[in-house]
C-alpha cells in the first residue's frame, strides 16, 4: 500500500516541525549557560563533598570492624565517579586518578595489616587488590584518552 500525498506532507510537516523543536529547545543563551554551569559545579562540589565524608566515616568504620569492606569500596566507587566527573581537564581527571591509586594502596596495606591480625578475611585482601588493580587501569586509561 502506498502512502497517500496527503499522508506524505504531513509526515515531512511532523519531521521538519520536530527539528525546529530540538534546534530551539537545544539552543541555550549564554548567559543561561554560564548559570548552569556555575550551578552544576557549585552542586558537583558539593556531592563531592559529602562523598568524602561517607568514604571517611566507611572507612573509619571498617578499621573498627563496624563497616563491611563492601560498604568501603561502594563510597570509594562514589567519590572517584565525583571527583571524575567534576575534573574539567584530562590532568585534573589524571590528578584524581593518581590519588585514588594511592588511597588503593593505602586500603591494599590497612587490609593487609587487618588480615594479618585476623581482623579481616582474604577476601577483603582479594578484592583489595582487585581495587586497586581497577584504579591503576582507570588511571591507564586516563592517561591515553584526549
Amino acid at each position: 500500500m502506498r502512502p497517500t500525498r496527503k499522508y506524505s506532507v504531513c509526515l515531512v510537516t511532523i519531521s521538519v516541525s520536530c527539528v525546529a523543536l530540538l534546534v530551539f529547545c537545544n539552543s541555550v543563551w549564554p548567559k543561561e549557560t554560564e548559570k548552569a554551569n556555575a550551578r552544576t559545579k557549585e552542586l558537583q562540589r558539593n556531592r563531592l563533598a559529602v562523598l568524602e565524608e561517607i568514604h571517611d566515616v566507611a572507612k573509619q568504620g571498617f578499621a573498627n570492624a563496624r563497616t563491611s569492606y563492601e560498604e568501603v569500596l561502594a563510597a570509594k566507587r562514589d567519590l572517584i565517579a565525583a571527583r571524575l566527573e567534576y575534573a574539567d581537564t584530562q590532568k585534573d581527571r589524571i590528578k584524581a586518578c593518581d590519588e585514588a591509586v594511592q588511597e588503593a594502596l593505602e586500603l591494599q596495606q590497612v587490609v593487609q595489616a587487618m588480615v594479618e591480625a585476623s581482623r579481616a578475611s582474604g577476601l577483603a585482601k582479594l578484592k583489595a587488590q582487585a581495587y586497586l588493580l581497577e584504579t591503576q587501569i582507570m588511571r591507564e586509561k586516563a592517561e591515553t584518552v584526549e
